[in-house]
């Protein structure tokens, strides 16, 4: 068929589940930051792999507290996060089940 365009729903596709992570914590009240950001300013930053999701907390002397309270907000979720919390940042990792 000329000119034919398969649907394409962007951000919001089923296979992206980092965007999606984005705006739940966002919506949660969280501020995440842009991924072009990462390592050059202090944020939140959401990285995904297929349905594994990965949250880099770096605020300084305050991300361990951050980290821990933004895995309360994925508990809620129905999610079992894991804090690793390194020198000046936090990780938190958890499977994401749609």
């Amino acid at each position: 068929m000329s000119g034919y365009r398969p649907q394409n729903s962007g951000n919001r596709s089923a296979q992206r589940l980092g965007p999606t992570i984005s705006r739940r914590l966002r919506a949660a009240g969280w501020n995440v930051s842009p991924a072009a950001r990462k390592h050059k300013a202090d944020g939140i930053y959401v990285s995904a792999m297929g349905d594994f999701i990965s949250v880099l907390v770096d605020l300084g002397g305050r991300s361990a507290g951050e980290a821990q309270a933004l895995a309360e907000t994925v508990r809620g979720w129905g999610c079992v996060p894991q804090v690793k919390d390194e020198a000046g940042y936090s990780l938190v990792h958890f499977t994401y089940g749609r």
